[in-house]
Protein backbone atom coordinates (compact mmCIF):
# COMPACT_ATOMS: atom_id res chain seq x y z
CA UNK A 1 0.00 0.00 0.00
CA UNK A 2 2.90 2.38 0.61
CA UNK A 3 3.60 2.48 -3.12
CA UNK A 4 0.08 2.08 -4.49
CA UNK A 5 -1.58 4.85 -6.51
CA UNK A 6 -4.22 6.98 -4.83
CA UNK A 7 -7.71 5.44 -4.82
CA UNK A 8 -10.64 6.86 -6.73
CA UNK A 9 -12.33 9.54 -4.64
CA UNK A 10 -15.58 11.01 -6.02
CA UNK A 11 -15.34 14.08 -3.75
CA UNK A 12 -12.06 15.01 -5.42
CA UNK A 13 -13.35 14.56 -8.96
CA UNK A 14 -14.42 17.27 -11.38
CA UNK A 15 -17.60 15.75 -12.79
CA UNK A 16 -19.04 19.05 -13.97
CA UNK A 17 -17.10 20.13 -17.10
CA UNK A 18 -16.90 23.72 -15.84
CA UNK A 19 -14.35 22.66 -13.24
CA UNK A 20 -10.97 21.13 -14.03
CA UNK A 21 -8.39 22.30 -11.45
CA UNK A 22 -6.82 19.73 -9.14
CA UNK A 23 -7.90 19.99 -5.49
CA UNK A 24 -5.57 21.79 -3.08
CA UNK A 25 -5.90 19.24 -0.25
CA UNK A 26 -4.34 21.65 2.26
CA UNK A 27 -6.90 23.07 4.66
CA UNK A 28 -7.17 26.82 5.17
CA UNK A 29 -5.70 27.67 1.76
CA UNK A 30 -7.00 29.15 -1.50
CA UNK A 31 -5.94 29.41 -5.12
CA UNK A 32 -6.83 30.94 -8.47
CA UNK A 33 -6.24 28.39 -11.24
CA UNK A 34 -6.98 29.18 -14.89
CA UNK A 35 -10.32 30.83 -14.28
CA UNK A 36 -11.32 28.87 -11.17
CA UNK A 37 -11.28 29.93 -7.54
CA UNK A 38 -10.70 27.21 -4.91
CA UNK A 39 -10.96 27.33 -1.13
CA UNK A 40 -10.08 24.23 0.92
CA UNK A 41 -11.72 23.98 4.33
CA UNK A 42 -10.92 21.76 7.33
CA UNK A 43 -12.50 18.34 7.77
CA UNK A 44 -14.69 17.54 10.78
CA UNK A 45 -14.95 21.14 12.00
CA UNK A 46 -18.75 21.51 11.78
CA UNK A 47 -19.69 22.06 15.42
CA UNK A 48 -21.26 25.50 15.32
CA UNK A 49 -21.33 27.81 18.33
CA UNK A 50 -19.22 27.49 21.46
CA UNK A 51 -22.30 27.61 23.68
CA UNK A 52 -20.71 26.61 26.99
CA UNK A 53 -17.74 28.99 26.82
CA UNK A 54 -15.09 26.31 27.31
CA UNK A 55 -13.73 26.49 23.78
CA UNK A 56 -11.03 24.29 22.34
CA UNK A 57 -8.71 22.68 24.85
CA UNK A 58 -6.14 19.85 24.71
CA UNK A 59 -7.90 16.47 24.41
CA UNK A 60 -11.04 18.16 23.09
CA UNK A 61 -12.17 17.01 19.61
CA UNK A 62 -14.06 20.27 19.10
CA UNK A 63 -14.62 23.79 20.37
CA UNK A 64 -18.21 24.17 19.18
CA UNK A 65 -21.00 22.49 21.11
CA UNK A 66 -23.79 22.01 18.56
CA UNK A 67 -24.99 18.43 18.10
CA UNK A 68 -26.64 17.11 14.97
CA UNK A 69 -30.19 15.78 14.93
CA UNK A 70 -30.37 12.10 15.88
CA UNK A 71 -31.62 11.10 12.41
CA UNK A 72 -28.32 9.64 11.24
CA UNK A 73 -29.79 8.36 7.99
CA UNK A 74 -30.34 11.98 6.92
CA UNK A 75 -27.52 13.87 8.62
CA UNK A 76 -24.83 11.36 9.60
CA UNK A 77 -23.65 13.78 12.27
CA UNK A 78 -21.74 15.69 9.60
CA UNK A 79 -24.05 17.04 6.86
CA UNK A 80 -22.90 20.69 7.11
CA UNK A 81 -19.16 19.97 6.95
CA UNK A 82 -17.71 22.02 4.08
CA UNK A 83 -14.77 20.39 2.30
CA UNK A 84 -14.22 22.71 -0.66
CA UNK A 85 -15.74 25.76 -2.36
CA UNK A 86 -15.17 26.63 -6.02
CA UNK A 87 -16.16 29.36 -8.46
CA UNK A 88 -15.95 29.27 -12.25
CA UNK A 89 -16.73 32.28 -14.43
CA UNK A 90 -18.10 32.35 -17.98
CA UNK A 91 -19.37 35.22 -20.14
CA UNK A 92 -23.01 34.34 -19.48
CA UNK A 93 -22.95 32.78 -15.99
CA UNK A 94 -21.04 32.03 -12.81
CA UNK A 95 -20.95 28.52 -11.33
CA UNK A 96 -20.50 27.86 -7.62
CA UNK A 97 -19.61 24.36 -6.41
CA UNK A 98 -19.74 23.11 -2.84
CA UNK A 99 -18.23 19.81 -1.77
CA UNK A 100 -19.42 18.42 1.55
CA UNK A 101 -17.90 15.73 3.73
CA UNK A 102 -21.26 14.01 4.16
CA UNK A 103 -24.32 14.31 1.92
CA UNK A 104 -26.80 11.49 2.48
CA UNK A 105 -29.92 13.31 1.26
CA UNK A 106 -29.99 16.04 -1.37
CA UNK A 107 -31.77 18.61 0.80
CA UNK A 108 -30.11 17.97 4.18
CA UNK A 109 -27.86 21.02 3.97
CA UNK A 110 -28.39 24.72 3.35
CA UNK A 111 -25.59 27.03 2.22
CA UNK A 112 -25.44 30.82 2.02
CA UNK A 113 -22.93 32.67 -0.16
CA UNK A 114 -23.36 36.29 0.93
CA UNK A 115 -21.72 39.08 -1.08
CA UNK A 116 -20.86 42.58 0.09
CA UNK A 117 -20.39 43.88 -3.44
CA UNK A 118 -19.11 47.35 -2.45
CA UNK A 119 -17.21 46.14 0.66
CA UNK A 120 -19.15 48.61 2.79
CA UNK A 121 -20.94 47.19 5.84
CA UNK A 122 -22.94 50.40 6.16
CA UNK A 123 -24.84 49.61 2.96
CA UNK A 124 -26.84 46.52 2.07
CA UNK A 125 -28.95 44.30 4.27
CA UNK A 126 -28.04 42.61 7.54
CA UNK A 127 -30.70 40.00 8.28
CA UNK A 128 -30.73 37.59 5.36
CA UNK A 129 -33.96 36.64 3.61
CA UNK A 130 -33.39 33.08 4.82
CA UNK A 131 -32.08 34.01 8.24
CA UNK A 132 -29.74 31.56 10.02
CA UNK A 133 -30.03 33.54 13.26
CA UNK A 134 -26.98 35.78 12.84
CA UNK A 135 -26.58 39.08 10.95
CA UNK A 136 -24.52 39.48 7.77
CA UNK A 137 -24.08 43.28 7.74
CA UNK A 138 -23.38 44.88 4.37
CA UNK A 139 -24.84 42.05 2.28
CA UNK A 140 -25.94 43.29 -1.14
CA UNK A 141 -26.57 39.89 -2.75
CA UNK A 142 -26.84 36.36 -1.43
CA UNK A 143 -27.12 32.96 -3.05
CA UNK A 144 -28.82 30.14 -1.15
CA UNK A 145 -28.86 26.49 -2.07
CA UNK A 146 -30.29 23.44 -0.33
CA UNK A 147 -29.46 20.76 -2.88
CA UNK A 148 -32.93 20.49 -4.41
CA UNK A 149 -33.33 24.22 -4.95
CA UNK A 150 -31.52 27.56 -5.08
CA UNK A 151 -32.36 31.23 -4.83
CA UNK A 152 -30.70 34.60 -5.41
CA UNK A 153 -31.67 37.57 -3.22
CA UNK A 154 -30.74 41.23 -3.78
CA UNK A 155 -31.07 44.02 -1.21
CA UNK A 156 -33.28 46.75 -2.68
CA UNK A 157 -32.90 49.31 0.09
CA UNK A 158 -35.89 48.24 2.16
CA UNK A 159 -35.95 44.48 1.74
CA UNK A 160 -34.95 41.53 -0.41
CA UNK A 161 -35.88 40.91 -4.03
CA UNK A 162 -35.64 37.17 -4.61
CA UNK A 163 -35.16 35.25 -7.85
CA UNK A 164 -35.50 31.46 -8.06
CA UNK A 165 -32.52 29.80 -9.72
CA UNK A 166 -32.37 26.66 -11.80
CA UNK A 167 -32.34 23.46 -9.77
CA UNK A 168 -28.74 22.83 -8.74
CA UNK A 169 -26.79 19.80 -9.86
CA UNK A 170 -26.49 17.60 -6.78
CA UNK A 171 -24.26 14.53 -6.85
CA UNK A 172 -24.78 12.28 -3.82
CA UNK A 173 -21.77 10.13 -4.67
CA UNK A 174 -19.38 13.07 -4.95
CA UNK A 175 -21.20 15.05 -2.22
CA UNK A 176 -21.17 18.06 -4.54
CA UNK A 177 -23.77 20.76 -5.15
CA UNK A 178 -23.28 23.06 -8.15
CA UNK A 179 -25.35 26.21 -8.60
CA UNK A 180 -25.22 28.15 -11.87
CA UNK A 181 -26.25 31.81 -11.71
CA UNK A 182 -26.93 33.70 -14.98
CA UNK A 183 -25.14 37.03 -15.24
CA UNK A 184 -28.52 38.57 -15.96
CA UNK A 185 -29.33 37.77 -12.32
CA UNK A 186 -25.94 38.45 -10.71
CA UNK A 187 -22.92 39.86 -12.51
CA UNK A 188 -19.88 39.85 -10.20
CA UNK A 189 -16.90 41.95 -11.30
CA UNK A 190 -13.88 43.41 -9.59
CA UNK A 191 -13.51 42.42 -5.93
CA UNK A 192 -16.59 41.17 -4.07
CA UNK A 193 -16.40 40.36 -0.36
CA UNK A 194 -17.94 36.96 0.39
CA UNK A 195 -19.08 35.16 3.53
CA UNK A 196 -19.75 31.44 3.23
CA UNK A 197 -21.92 29.62 5.80
CA UNK A 198 -23.41 26.13 6.02
CA UNK A 199 -26.17 24.67 8.17
CA UNK A 200 -29.09 22.24 8.07
CA UNK A 201 -32.07 22.85 5.81
CA UNK A 202 -35.53 23.09 7.33
CA UNK A 203 -37.90 21.68 4.68
CA UNK A 204 -40.90 23.10 6.56
CA UNK A 205 -39.82 26.75 6.56
CA UNK A 206 -37.27 26.73 3.74
CA UNK A 207 -34.74 28.14 6.19
CA UNK A 208 -32.18 26.91 8.71
CA UNK A 209 -32.72 24.45 11.54
CA UNK A 210 -31.96 26.30 14.80
CA UNK A 211 -30.40 24.36 17.70
CA UNK A 212 -32.37 23.77 20.88
CA UNK A 213 -31.03 22.43 24.18
CA UNK A 214 -31.25 18.74 23.30
CA UNK A 215 -31.14 17.24 19.82
CA UNK A 216 -33.99 15.12 18.53
CA UNK A 217 -34.61 13.45 15.18
CA UNK A 218 -35.38 16.70 13.39
CA UNK A 219 -33.64 19.43 15.37
CA UNK A 220 -30.02 20.01 16.39
CA UNK A 221 -29.13 20.48 20.04
CA UNK A 222 -26.40 22.08 22.10
CA UNK A 223 -27.86 25.42 23.20
CA UNK A 224 -26.09 26.45 26.40
CA UNK A 225 -25.66 29.10 29.02
CA UNK A 226 -23.28 31.30 27.05
CA UNK A 227 -25.38 31.03 23.89
CA UNK A 228 -28.96 29.95 24.73
CA UNK A 229 -30.25 30.77 21.21
CA UNK A 230 -27.52 29.59 18.83
CA UNK A 231 -27.48 30.44 15.15
CA UNK A 232 -28.12 27.63 12.71
CA UNK A 233 -24.59 27.96 11.27
CA UNK A 234 -22.40 24.89 11.66
CA UNK A 235 -19.43 25.80 9.47
CA UNK A 236 -17.89 28.95 7.98
CA UNK A 237 -15.57 29.19 5.00
CA UNK A 238 -12.51 31.37 4.34
CA UNK A 239 -10.90 30.58 7.69
CA UNK A 240 -7.21 31.27 7.21
CA UNK A 241 -6.32 31.99 10.86
CA UNK A 242 -7.43 28.98 12.89
CA UNK A 243 -4.91 28.43 15.76
CA UNK A 244 -4.77 24.68 15.04
CA UNK A 245 -1.63 25.53 13.04
CA UNK A 246 0.17 26.79 16.14
CA UNK A 247 -1.16 24.90 19.17
CA UNK A 248 -3.02 21.84 20.47
CA UNK A 249 -6.55 23.05 19.76
CA UNK A 250 -9.32 21.88 17.40
CA UNK A 251 -9.67 23.37 13.89
CA UNK A 252 -12.98 25.05 14.75
CA UNK A 253 -11.63 27.07 17.70
CA UNK A 254 -11.96 30.58 16.28
CA UNK A 255 -14.98 29.66 14.19
CA UNK A 256 -16.95 28.57 17.26
CA UNK A 257 -16.41 31.94 18.90
CA UNK A 258 -17.42 33.88 15.79
CA UNK A 259 -20.66 31.90 15.53
CA UNK A 260 -21.37 32.30 19.24
CA UNK A 261 -20.85 36.06 18.92
CA UNK A 262 -23.21 36.12 15.91
CA UNK A 263 -20.38 37.46 13.74
CA UNK A 264 -20.13 35.23 10.64
CA UNK A 265 -18.79 38.15 8.58
CA UNK A 266 -15.66 37.99 10.72
CA UNK A 267 -14.62 35.59 7.95
CA UNK A 268 -15.74 37.74 5.03
CA UNK A 269 -13.12 37.40 2.30
CA UNK A 270 -12.49 39.20 -0.98
CA UNK A 271 -12.95 37.20 -4.19
CA UNK A 272 -11.12 38.74 -7.14
CA UNK A 273 -13.41 38.23 -10.13
CA UNK A 274 -11.03 40.27 -12.29
CA UNK A 275 -8.32 37.68 -11.62
CA UNK A 276 -10.80 34.92 -12.44
CA UNK A 277 -11.77 36.53 -15.75
CA UNK A 278 -8.09 37.01 -16.63
CA UNK A 279 -7.39 33.36 -15.78
CA UNK A 280 -4.59 34.38 -13.44
CA UNK A 281 -2.82 31.83 -11.24
CA UNK A 282 -1.86 32.11 -7.57
CA UNK A 283 -1.90 29.89 -4.49
CA UNK A 284 -1.45 30.18 -0.73
CA UNK A 285 -0.45 26.52 -0.30
CA UNK A 286 2.87 26.70 1.59
CA UNK A 287 5.98 24.87 0.42
CA UNK A 288 7.27 24.40 3.98
CA UNK A 289 6.13 24.66 7.57
CA UNK A 290 3.00 23.13 9.06
CA UNK A 291 0.13 22.02 6.86
CA UNK A 292 -3.19 20.31 7.58
CA UNK A 293 -3.44 17.93 4.66
CA UNK A 294 -6.25 15.73 3.31
CA UNK A 295 -5.90 12.29 1.72
CA UNK A 296 -8.44 9.91 0.15
CA UNK A 297 -8.69 6.56 1.93
CA UNK A 298 -9.04 3.14 0.37
CA UNK A 299 -11.40 2.13 3.19
CA UNK A 300 -15.13 2.39 2.60
CA UNK A 301 -16.65 2.89 6.04
CA UNK A 302 -19.62 4.99 5.03
CA UNK A 303 -20.12 8.70 5.71
CA UNK A 304 -20.43 10.90 8.77
CA UNK A 305 -18.98 11.01 12.23
CA UNK A 306 -19.70 10.05 15.83
CA UNK A 307 -17.03 11.24 18.24
CA UNK A 308 -18.39 8.89 20.91
CA UNK A 309 -17.79 5.78 18.78
CA UNK A 310 -14.96 4.13 16.85
CA UNK A 311 -14.22 4.70 14.08
CA UNK A 312 -15.33 8.23 14.93
CA UNK A 313 -14.59 9.70 11.50
CA UNK A 314 -15.95 7.45 8.76
CA UNK A 315 -15.64 9.48 5.55
CA UNK A 316 -13.29 8.63 2.71
CA UNK A 317 -11.40 11.90 3.14
CA UNK A 318 -9.14 12.01 6.19
CA UNK A 319 -6.95 14.81 7.63
CA UNK A 320 -3.44 14.81 9.07
CA UNK A 321 -0.77 17.25 10.20
CA UNK A 322 2.42 17.53 8.18
CA UNK A 323 5.51 19.57 8.97
CA UNK A 324 7.90 20.23 6.07
CA UNK A 325 11.26 21.74 7.11
CA UNK A 326 12.35 24.98 5.47
CA UNK A 327 15.48 23.21 4.22
CA UNK A 328 13.50 20.59 2.31
CA UNK A 329 14.57 20.08 -1.31
CA UNK A 330 12.02 18.07 -3.32
CA UNK A 331 14.85 16.45 -5.27
CA UNK A 332 16.71 15.25 -2.18
CA UNK A 333 15.57 12.39 0.11
CA UNK A 334 14.65 13.53 3.63
CA UNK A 335 14.03 11.75 6.90
CA UNK A 336 10.46 10.90 7.85
CA UNK A 337 9.14 10.94 11.42
CA UNK A 338 5.82 9.44 12.47
CA UNK A 339 4.70 11.53 15.46
CA UNK A 340 1.60 9.55 16.40
CA UNK A 341 -0.85 11.24 18.74
CA UNK A 342 -1.51 10.03 22.29
CA UNK A 343 -4.65 8.42 23.70
CA UNK A 344 -7.59 10.86 23.62
CA UNK A 345 -5.61 13.21 21.39
CA UNK A 346 -5.81 14.16 17.72
CA UNK A 347 -3.67 15.01 14.71
CA UNK A 348 -3.06 18.53 16.03
CA UNK A 349 -1.48 17.39 19.34
CA UNK A 350 2.07 18.45 18.42
CA UNK A 351 1.27 21.53 16.38
CA UNK A 352 3.33 24.48 17.58
CA UNK A 353 5.55 22.36 19.84
CA UNK A 354 9.32 21.93 19.87
CA UNK A 355 8.86 18.50 18.29
CA UNK A 356 8.59 20.08 14.87
CA UNK A 357 11.68 22.19 15.48
CA UNK A 358 13.75 19.33 16.86
CA UNK A 359 12.81 16.68 14.32
CA UNK A 360 11.84 18.94 11.43
CA UNK A 361 14.28 21.83 11.37
CA UNK A 362 17.24 20.43 13.32
CA UNK A 363 17.22 17.07 11.55
CA UNK A 364 15.70 18.16 8.25
CA UNK A 365 12.92 15.58 8.54
CA UNK A 366 9.29 15.59 7.44
CA UNK A 367 7.01 15.03 10.45
CA UNK A 368 3.48 13.59 10.11
CA UNK A 369 0.66 12.97 12.59
CA UNK A 370 -2.41 10.99 11.54
CA UNK A 371 -5.94 11.31 12.92
CA UNK A 372 -6.26 7.51 12.68
CA UNK A 373 -10.05 7.64 12.56
CA UNK A 374 -10.38 8.76 16.18
CA UNK A 375 -8.67 9.48 19.47
CA UNK A 376 -8.51 5.92 20.83
CA UNK A 377 -7.86 3.42 18.04
CA UNK A 378 -4.68 2.08 19.66
CA UNK A 379 -3.09 2.04 16.18
CA UNK A 380 -4.72 -1.25 15.36
CA UNK A 381 -7.03 -2.12 12.45
CA UNK A 382 -8.45 1.10 10.95
CA UNK A 383 -6.11 3.28 13.03
CA UNK A 384 -3.01 1.43 11.84
CA UNK A 385 -4.21 1.44 8.24
CA UNK A 386 -4.70 5.21 8.44
CA UNK A 387 -1.04 5.69 9.38
CA UNK A 388 0.17 3.82 6.31
CA UNK A 389 -2.30 5.61 4.05
CA UNK A 390 -0.98 8.91 5.37
CA UNK A 391 2.57 7.69 4.72
CA UNK A 392 1.59 6.84 1.15
CA UNK A 393 0.10 10.31 0.69
CA UNK A 394 3.25 12.03 1.98
CA UNK A 395 5.41 9.96 -0.36
CA UNK A 396 3.17 10.70 -3.35
CA UNK A 397 3.64 14.44 -2.83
Amino acid sequence: MLYAPAPAAPQLENRNPRFSASPLLVSGTEAYVNGEYLYQDYLYDDYGSNTNGSGGTPLSPRAGDINYPTNNARYGGNAADLVEFRIDVAPDSVAYRLTLNTLLESDSTIVAIAFDTDRDQASGGSILSRDPGAPFPGTDEVIFTWGTGAEHARWNGIGWTTTPLATPSTDLEANQITVTVPRSVSNPAGSWRATLATGLYDPTTGGWLRPQQNADAGTPGGAGGVDPTPAGIFNLGFRFNEPVLSRDTPPDTNQSTAIRNKQPTQYAHDIDFTALAARMNSSTVPSSGLQIRIFPSRLQLGEGQDINAYPAYRGQLQPYSLYVPTTYDPGTPAGFVLALHSLDEHYWQYNGTMLHQQFGEQRGAIVATSLSRGSDGWYRDYAEYDVFEMWNDVASH
